[in-house]
């Protein structure tokens, strides 16, 4: 799996850095990260560890949901064995289609993530031709009791994203997260300022 890591220029704290793994959007490249949050990684002192999707979509790439949770899976032991990676503040960032990724890995692995970023999330529970199945619902129950959620949404989402926001916000309460939400209201899917500026706040919570 190719992927982007970029190290914060301090030495660690005793405990450890915090990692950010960061999951793109549908139609990308792993390189979304470093535009996006490559900065602010470095003012936290925070690994930025940005993982590809595997499946050729587009001018980029798209999540193969089943194959690539495994992969990450890999990437993210490898990474905490190579680096000293405090294990309280490993946070998820997904936008788009990188959030129903981001609860893949939520499921499969659910005492890693302290933090879970949802940017722009759209079908997240509908099955996908290239999921094998679905989220397992299961495994997300189990994560609740580790894994603080904000799910960022605008209001005029031009992608109708914003069509899923109360179905996806009731399933995960249902499950027993605790959320964060962001209603911004300026008709794009993009990650605006006002959005960045929310993750790091609920980061640094």
């Amino acid at each position: 799996m190719h992927y982007r890591i970029k190290l914060p220029p301090a030495a660690p704290t005793a405990s450890g850095y915090p990692l950010w793994l960061y999951l793109h959007g549908a139609f990308s490249l792993a390189d979304q990260a470093e535009a996006l949050f490559g900065e602010a990684a470095g003012t936290h002192h925070a690994i930025l560890l940005a993982p590809q999707a595997t499946r050729p979509c587009g001018d980029g790439f798209c999540w193969s949901f089943a194959h690539d949770a495994h992969a990450i899976g890999q990437l993210l032991a490898t990474v905490r064995t190579t680096y000293p990676i405090d294990p309280n503040r490993i946070a998820l960032i997904g936008y788009s289609m990188g959030c129903a990724m981001g609860l893949w890995l939520l499921a499969q692995q659910p005492d890693v993530f302290a933090w879970f970023a949802a940017i722009g999330i759209g079908s997240a529970f509908e099955p996908w031709e290239h999921d094998d199945g679905g989220v397992d619902s299961q495994g997300l129950r189990r994560s609740a009791n580790r894994t603080q959620l904000l799910l960022a949404v605008d209001q005029r989402d031009p992608g109708s994203n914003n069509d899923y926001f109360a179905g996806n916000l009731a399933r995960l309460q249902a499950l027993g997260f605790q959320i964060t939400t962001v209603r911004p209201s300026e008709g794009t899917h993009a990650v605006t300022d006002e959005m960045r500026a929310a993750v790091l706040r609920f980061l640094s919570a």
